[in-house]
């Protein structure tokens, strides 16, 4: 039998990957937070709109909204967000710790922080707003973490990078999660928490933006069979690694519908609320994924996650 070769080309690619991202993390770390997103919001908004992605965005804001006016300045400041987004990550902890927070954070809905400190375990939802990574740290600061769950990056070394700035904050994750996996987290009293606004092959139809799309029915099935608060969180961006985070009441089914005609009507007041978001601030939403299948003709994998921003294949 052949055995498997322990420096691979590919093993070797990763590893130096992982070396200048490590290296490139480290110097923003070494940045105040305000410049660190300044910087990376510069050369993201800068060539951003070069490449392959900047069509797909193009053809979102088109078929989303289509009387938006300045598409193209829009996309610009998509892309600056989202640039601010990776110049913030090694600084996770300054939105959490005490000393700091305040400097960064404008909080709307304390009222519910509390609630859901004290009414665990809840189901968080939001999506990928302002910079999602915040709400993670905001949450803790206010004895409300919660659990993610996540696909894990192809590179190891790069992914061992990632947990390492991310364990700064409580709650932890869970890799490649099942539904088993994720009740058993309800069961031990935790919180979850799920990004819902990306593309996925299950779920529910619903409309959003004008158009019938599928939304990921598992954190609703979960708040409704387990009697759970559903608690949906916004993050706006303000500035450079400034952000106002809002938490709203807690959603519930309605008594007047049953099983499945409840939750599609549950999930369709969660994609209206998010729908919301979007039409008020467009830039702060991350338009690059091909949510509508626009330009594809396979189908997406299925998004539960929360965390980490990219798309997860899963069978929940």
């Amino acid at each position: 039998m052949k055995r498997p070769r322990l420096f691979s080309v590919r093993r070797i690619f990763q590893a130096a990957l992982g070396g200048v991202c490590a290296a490139l993390l480290g110097g923003l770390q070494a940045l105040p937070p305000q410049k660190a997103a300044q910087m990376t919001g510069w050369i993201a908004k800068t060539l951003g709109p070069y490449t392959a992605k900047q069509d797909v965005l193009l053809r979102n804001l088109a078929f989303g909204l289509p009387a938006c006016e300045q598409p193209e300045d829009i996309a610009r400041r998509v892309w600056e967000n989202l640039g601010m987004v990776v110049g913030e990550f090694p600084h996770g902890k300054a939105f959490y710790d005490a000393k700091t927070a305040d400097t960064h954070l404008d909080i709307v809905g304390e009222e519910y922080f509390r609630y859901a400190a004290q009414h665990g375990p809840v189901v968080f939802i939001s999506g990928h707003f302002g910079n999602w990574e915040v709400f993670a740290a905001v949450a803790a600061r206010y004895g409300a973490p919660f659990r993610r769950f996540y696909r894990p990056s192809n590179n190891p070394f790069l992914e061992i990078l990632i947990q390492r700035i991310r364990n700064q904050i409580p709650g932890g994750f869970v890799a490649k999660s099942t539904a088993r996996e994720v009740i058993a987290c309800i069961k031990a009293g935790e919180n979850v928490g799920f990004l819902i606004d990306q593309k996925t092959r299950h779920g529910e139809d619903v409309m959003f933006l004008g158009h019938p799309t599928k939304f990921p029915a598992t954190p609703f099935e979960l708040s409704l069979r387990y009697n759970l608060p559903l608690i949906p969180a916004r993050c706006e961006r303000l500035g450079p690694a400034h952000h106002r985070i809002t938490l709203y009441p807690p959603m519930l089914g309605n008594p007047e519908l049953k099983g499945r005609d409840c939750r599609v009507d549950l999930i369709q007041r969660a994609a209206t609320l998010m729908e919301g978001w979007i039409r008020e601030s467009p830039q702060d939403w991350l338009w690059l994924h091909d949510r509508w299948l626009l330009g594809k003709h396979k189908r997406p994998p299925a998004v539960i996650m929360m965390g980490d921003g990219n798309p997860s294949s899963d069978g929940v």
